[in-house]
């Protein structure tokens, strides 16, 4: 596929998200909106098109206002400085980035927002995380219009996020059907039996044992040919570096350019973590173990195979790291993408991830189970609903019209 052929598609439902913004905006320079969008379909990309909009047509005065762009990772910071530039060099725009953007650790925001009156509106990259209470100064700043990007407007805590409404929104299927993003093709581990009943550091670490890493690295040897390019999510940082260890020791280590770790500060090459992240991009065929470090602001369409190694309470996360694997490689016509499921049996946690969920629109916080009924014909179809409806006391206003 060509670079051109992917803008288009990326096109056919960003200029309508665009346009909602830009109404929003217009309307109600301080509303708090949200662009919803899934990993791989270019939030950062339209959220930078939507600002630039916003110059072009004085909502935003390009010779006085500013945006705040901020995020809690720094390479959210980095891949949004990058779009801009990449944006602006390519388009007529009034917007510039040295003079109408600031790009701020959330950390910083304070001091910004008191510094500079000519703050308009605030950009919120990952805005699951805008009702932690770092995020309230932005919030309680009622003439400062707010953007929130994410990928599902839901949080797994329950807490609200303090926006108005979606300005846009489109689901994992939508963007699939679109040619966006792959349907990822799902491969089950089967893990093993373990009695905790929290996510906490000592109770992933249960996880990893030898049976388990096994598994693992067999998955990986017996499909070695199909998981070209590989990263591993895991729940604990020992784990990563025990696991990498493990990797290395085998003859993996001859099928794979690199095989490494990265976990906070700290990685296999003794590399900055910029250094590390664009190096591990250059090649063609590795495996990265990582614990939640990859699973935003991190873009790398030669990426074919996520392994999930750990349990997780929240679908936002499985999708974030999902989306590292489903991205549309323009390289690569053929490229098909991988994800592989390590399933423990958790008798004390209900909450398990299932890949179906990215076709619903269940907060996750309701730890909801999908289930599969088969049926013949119509009636048979109806008796299943009405004993659904028997079994969990749907009440009669929320009965699905059969007739």
């Amino acid at each position: 596929m060509s670079m051109a052929d992917l803008k288009e598609r990326y096109d056919s439902f960003q200029k309508n998200a665009v346009q909602a913004i830009v109404r929003d905006f217009s309307k109600k320079s301080n509303g708090r909106y949200l662009l919803v969008i899934p990993t791989g379909g270019g939030k950062t990309y339209t959220a930078v098109k939507s600002i630039c909009q916003l110059f072009n047509q004085n909502i935003l005065n390009p010779d006085k206002h500013k945006v705040l762009w901020t995020a809690h990772r720094v390479e959210l910071l980095t891949q949004a400085k990058d779009t801009f530039e990449e944006f602006i060099s390519q388009s007529e725009t009034s917007c510039s980035l040295e003079e109408n953007i600031t790009l701020s650790m959330i950390r910083k925001v304070p001091q910004e927002i008191q510094a500079n009156t000519n703050i308009k509106l605030v950009v919120i990259d990952e805005a699951h995380h805008g009702a932690a209470n770092s995020y309230s100064t932005i919030f309680d700043k009622k003439n400062i219009g707010i953007l929130g990007l994410t990928a599902t407007p839901s949080r797994h805590d329950g807490k609200p996020l303090d926006f108005d409404r979606e300005s846009f929104s489109i689901g994992f299927p939508d963007l699939v059907k679109k040619g966006i993003i792959l349907k990822p093709e799902i491969h089950t581990v089967i893990g093993g039996k373990y009695d905790f009943d929290s996510f906490d550091n000592d109770d992933l670490e249960e996880l990893n044992n030898d049976g388990r890493n096994q598994k693992i690295i067999h998955e990986l040897s017996t499909l070695k040919d199909q998981y070209r390019k590989v990263i591993i999510y895991v729940g604990t940082k020992k784990h990563a570096e025990d696991l990498y260890t493990l990797l290395t020791d085998t003859p993996l280590n001859a099928e794979y350019e690199s095989i490494s770790f990265i976990v906070g500060g700290k990685n296999s090459r003794d590399q900055s973590r910029e250094t590390f992240v664009e190096t591990e991009k250059k090649f063609k065929r590795s495996i990265l173990v990582n614990v939640e470090v990859l699973s935003e602001g991190y873009d790398d369409p030669t990426v074919n195979t996520v392994i999930m190694a750990a349990p997780t309470r929240s679908k936002l996360y499985y999708m974030q790291a999902l989306g590292r694997a489903v991205r549309i490689d323009p390289n690569d016509s053929l490229k098909k993408a991988h994800v592989v499921e390590v399933v423990d049996n958790l008798p004390n946690i209900r909450y398990r991830i299932d890949n179906r969920w990215l076709y619903s629109d269940i907060s996750d916080a309701l730890e909801p189970e999908v289930k599969d009924i088969t049926y013949s014909s119509k009636q048979i179809f109806i008796d299943s609903l009405e004993q659904i409806y028997t079994d969990y006391n749907v009440p009669k206003s929320y009965h699905v019209d059969t007739e």
